[in-house]
């Protein structure tokens, strides 16, 4: 999905890029106002697919998060110290929450 989505965010920048030349040969080329309006419009069109196709053509920068790891020994051991319960392939971040929640309701004994 995420190259389908690249390969998508390149043609709208192709699409952009041909729309440019387009809407400044219409401003030079047109000697009335629904010209001049028209190069605007396909200006402006041409920078906004500029700018979707950008977003959509570059690499996710979240593509993993240590929340989506396995839960760590000492995550696992220190839940089991606070009485937490929890289940087999508990992630980081699930067990990261359960602490929390359990550290800041006084469950937790010290």
């Amino acid at each position: 999905m995420e190259f389908v989505r690249r390969l998508l965010g390149l043609g709208v920048i192709a699409v952009s890029l041909l729309l440019g030349p387009f809407a400044i040969a219409g401003w030079f080329l047109s000697d009335d106002d629904l010209g001049h309006g028209l190069a605007i419009c396909f200006g402006l069109l041409s920078v906004t697919l500029l700018v979707i196709g950008a977003r959509w053509a570059k690499k996710s920068r979240r593509l993993h998060s240590w929340r989506d790891d396995p839960a760590s020994d000492r995550q696992v051991t220190f839940a089991r110290d606070l009485r937490i319960s929890f289940p087999m392939g508990i992630t980081k971040g699930e067990i990261s929450d359960l602490i929390e929640r359990a550290k800041g309701t006084g469950v937790a004994g010290k």
